[in-house]
């Protein structure tokens, strides 16, 4: 017994941590490839510079950067308000019970949450309950919603850049970063309303801790 609640803990702390890992080493990783496609000499003269292990180290300091853009100010003033606000009128549409959408943030307002600290006290829940494999399964599946959305943020970066200094981009890069966008829209929704529905089978838990921690009187 004591060996599987370790296990389960350990997995828990793995889980909560690849979720940002893979976003630093994706957004690190990703300009790299395109920079090796547009200019393959570049690439090959700055490994050679540095050595493979400093290119890498540098390429995950880069990573970072990107990321920390991407998820602390694109990320929560535009990407994932637009996306909650997208599912929550998908939710009005196909349901006038409030008590049944399937957003989390849609679900979080019904229970009387104040929209600005939906946010917050969705990631307090998060932590709370789902635990053990749940949580881990969750946390990996949010990092692959970064990685379609830093698909599209970055190669129409790309796109943009190349046309800036080059002004021969290809219309490939518009194409991949619409479709990345497109289908983190679809997932992100598809994945918050398999969390709602923990949510409304947990309700009174739910209503008790957003209490308990100040989220609703």
């Amino acid at each position: 017994m004591d060996k599987v609640v370790l296990s389960e803990r350990a997995l828990g702390i793995i889980a909560a941590s690849a979720e940002r890992f893979l976003g630093y080493l994706y957004a690190g990783v990703l300009p790299f490839v395109i920079v090796t496609i547009e200019k393959t000499s570049t690439v090959k003269d700055f490994v050679d510079a540095t050595g493979g292990i400093l290119a890498g180290t540098i390429c995950l300091v880069i990573g970072i950067g990107i990321y920390t853009i991407y998820y602390r100010i694109l990320g929560e003033l535009l990407i994932f308000p637009f996306q909650h606000i997208l599912h929550i009128l998908l939710d009005v549409v196909t349901t006038k019970d409030p008590g049944k959408r399937s957003s989390t943030i849609g679900l979080l307002v019904h229970y009387g949450v104040p929209l600005n600290r939906c946010r917050s006290a969705y990631d307090s829940l998060k932590g709370v309950l789902f635990e053990g494999r749940d949580a881990s399964e969750i946390q990996v599946s949010h990092g692959e919603l970064h990685v379609l959305y830093l698909s599209s943020l970055i190669t129409l970066a790309a796109f943009w850049g190349i046309q800036f200094f080059k002004g021969n981009a290809s219309s490939l890069y518009v194409v991949i970063s619409i479709v990345s966008f497109i289908s983190a829209l679809i997932a992100d929704t598809l994945q918050h309303s398999r969390e709602a529905l923990v949510f409304k089978a947990n309700q009174a838990e739910v209503v008790s801790l957003l209490k308990e921690r100040g989220f609703i009187s």
